[in-house]
Order: C-alpha cells, then sequence, then structure tokens
C-alpha cells in the first residue's frame, strides 16, 4: 500500500505559491516548521486564505494534516480549516471536513513550537473526482497576529490492506511492578583467614 499526498508545493519549499490560490498572504524564511519556507496568512483585521484543489479517487477517506503557528505578541485569530469534494465542473458535491481553529490557540514559532493538525474527512461521494483544501481566516481583530502555515499534506493510500495512519496517541499509564526474580546461585566459598595467635593460660 503506497500514501500519496495530493496536494502540491505543500511544503512551500518551491519559494512560491505553486498550485496555491492566495488572498493576502506571504512567505517567509523565518522558523519554518521543516525546510526553508513557510506561508503566512496576514495580521490584523485583514481576511487571508490559502486554497488548493487536487484530484482524488470517490469512496475514500482522506487524512489532512497542517502544521500552524503564530508569529508575534499579538493573539493567533480564528481559523477554518475546510475540505469540500467537487466534481468534474468544480460543482460542491460534498462536504470533506470543516475545523474551526479558536482564537488565541496557537503557539509562537518564536519559541519553535507548532500545533499539529490531523483531520480525517468523511467517505468521498460517488461523484466526487476533486477536492478542495481551504485554509483561511476571515475579518479579525485589528490586534490579531500572522499564522504561519506548512507541511501541509492531504494523504490517501492505494494499492489496498492498510489505511493511513493516524497520529500516536498519548503513553498509557505505568503497568504494575513484575514479580521478583528467583535467588540467584550462592557464590564461591572465600578463602580461610590467617589462623589468630594462641592465648595464655592462668593457673
Amino acid at each position: 500500500m503506497a500514501i500519496n499526498n495530493l496536494l502540491t508545493n505543500g511544503g512551500f519549499e518551491t519559494g512560491t505559491f505553486e498550485g496555491w490560490t492566495q488572498t493576502n498572504a506571504g512567505l517567509t524564511a523565518y522558523n519554518p516548521h521543516s525546510g526553508r519556507y513557510a506561508a503566512y496568512l496576514a495580521s490584523g483585521a485583514t481576511p487571508s486564505s490559502l486554497v488548493q484543489t487536487a484530484p482524488i479517487t470517490s469512496g475514500q477517506s482522506l487524512q489532512l494534516i497542517i502544521s500552524l503557528g503564530k508569529y508575534g505578541f499579538f493573539t493567533s485569530p480564528d481559523l477554518l480549516i475546510r475540505v469540500t469534494f467537487l466534481d468534474d465542473n468544480n460543482a460542491a458535491v460534498g462536504d470533506g471536513l470543516a475545523v474551526q481553529i479558536p482564537s488565541s490557540s496557537l503557539p509562537n514559532v518564536m519559541s519553535n513550537s507548532w500545533k499539529e493538525v490531523y483531520q480525517t474527512t468523511v467517505t468521498a461521494p460517488a461523484t466526487a473526482t476533486q477536492a478542495r483544501v481551504e485554509i483561511s481566516k476571515q475579518v479579525s481583530s485589528l490586534f490579531s497576529g500572522s499564522v504561519l502555515v506548512d507541511d501541509v499534506a492531504l494523504l490517501s493510500a492505494s494499492g489496498g490492506g492498510t489505511g493511513i495512519p493516524g497520529p500516536t496517541g498519548p503513553t498509557g499509564p505505568t503497568g504494575p511492578t513484575g514479580p521478583t526474580g528467583p535467588t540467584g546461585p550462592t557464590g564461591p566459598t572465600a578463602p580461610t583467614g590467617p589462623t589468630g595467635t594462641i592465648g595464655t593460660f592462668n593457673f
């Protein structure tokens, strides 16, 4: 089974927006999640978005992975992450997923911290031939910070077998202490010590 990323330039490593349609977004080389570049959504009240449409196979569920972080001292704005299924005529035929990232919830990339988003879509309907991925910030507070976006992937599995692996779960609790092991063999006898001095007799 092969895992395929259906998106083009999901890590923005071309240094361009190849594959993407952007509104009020930019590119930066400051503290990307990986590689050399990340994209960012504009700070302040200005709406900003990144959109890409990719071909898919109907009847599959897809996994969307995104790394997000804020930059600066202002709080992060509300974000909407959406996957919409389209047909050959670019008409919407189903909602894959819609996830709201609440304001003030993103870590600061100035401290090399990122939020990893893992989401799985519903099964694509039979008429779906494309999926549109949208990462958007609507009109927000004048004092909202920029949002960095990196390593965006829309994963599908081909060839049958096990599906797409999900994120690693939390570490489970420590198990009970095991039973005491068997007593080890008796060690070798130590050498005999020197003979002591003969004591005196009193008459």
